[in-house]
């Protein structure tokens, strides 16, 4: 789910975006080790922001246009804390995590 908007005076170019997105998963593993046979099932969660900032300038130049940018992206994504079940001792436990990048 996102938008853009771009607005365009004259030579000048701005544009601006902004996404989001959710994810929700069933995983699944199989231990097996000499005589133990287990499954564990999970069902981890997360979610992401991207925003862009795009600015330029159109150089026309005879029947082609020119347009050089610089712009500047920020992404954020977090993955939520989850736990196993159904392997008794051997689910995992697994901590939240956080990455963003410009």
């Amino acid at each position: 789910m996102g938008g853009y908007a771009a607005w365009m005076p004259r030579d000048f170019l701005v544009q601006l975006g902004l996404t989001a997105g959710v994810s929700q998963g069933d995983a699944s593993r199989r231990i097996e080790f000499s005589t133990l046979t287990r499954s564990a099932a999970s069902q981890p969660s997360g979610w992401d922001l991207n925003s862009r900032l795009r600015l330029g300038y159109r150089l026309p130049l005879a029947a082609l246009d020119v347009v050089p940018t610089a712009g500047i992206d920020y992404f954020y994504h977090r993955r939520n804390r989850f736990t196993e079940v159904g392997a008794d001792s051997l689910d995992l436990c697994v901590a939240a995590a956080v990455e963003y990048r410009f």
